[in-house]
């Protein structure tokens, strides 16, 4: 991806583990705002807040995944590419995302009134973009080379499915939207332990081995 330097792809490179392991905080902060409403009924603060914090947590993981980068681009520059600006085009949506749920909440209105219908609609395919097509184009990348464990390829996997499930397959169920709070903290729960499996395999795979052997002792005749 050109126009950004080296050093700021280093950079991102050194903080992809600790930017995953923020996204999968996110996510577990977002979670409480669900069990507070259905302890206590939080709907507006849950629906406000709550979703903020799902955005956070999505704009961490996709800058996160940014960071693979530089890697898997020498391996297939074209799929990484296209993967680098999904990513990017998920943190705008995600952005949007948070912005609508926050001034909705802080002006008490539906997300529908809080910003122009076309900005709403362009939030949404933005998200789907990212969340979907940037995961799914980093993680095929990875399968195919050598630079990452196969368990990470996987586990790239895991966040386009958790997307498609909310948005598509429980539509297709007739799970009423907003999602009952029972189902989105299943959905984030999964989300959490990805982001943090994925950081975790990531800071494995760069601790240095220790596993190199002692060299002979040299014998004095």
């Amino acid at each position: 991806m050109v126009g950004i330097s080296t050093q700021r792809w280093n950079l991102l490179e050194e903080r992809s583990t600790t930017l995953f392991r923020i996204g999968g905080l996110m996510f577990i902060i977002a979670a409480a705002f669900d069990v507070a409403n259905i302890l206590v009924g939080l709907e507006d603060l849950r629906s406000g807040v709550g979703q903020a914090f799902i955005a956070a947590g999505w704009i961490a993981a996709l800058t996160g995944l940014l960071g693979l980068y530089p890697n898997l681009a020498d391996q297939n520059r074209w799929l990484a590419g296209a993967g680098g600006v999904f990513a990017v085009i998920g943190v705008v949506g995600f952005v949007g995302n948070g912005a609508t749920a926050l001034v909705a909440f802080v002006r008490d209105v539906p997300p529908t009134e809080a910003f122009p219908m076309f900005v709403l609609v362009g939030t949404i395919v933005g998200v789907l973009i990212g969340a979907i097509l940037g995961f799914v184009s980093f993680s095929i990348v990875s399968l195919r080379s050598d630079v990452h464990s196969r368990a990470l390829s996987i586990l790239l996997l895991m966040p386009a499915l958790f997307i498609i499930t909310n948005f598509f397959v429980l539509s297709a169920l007739g799970v009423p939207n907003p999602r009952p709070s029972e189902v989105t903290i299943f959905i984030l729960s999964g989300l959490a332990l990805t982001m943090l499996a994925i950081a975790y395999v990531l800071r494995t795979e760069a601790a240095p081995s220790d596993t190199t052997e002692p060299a002979p002792e040299s014998t004095v005749e």
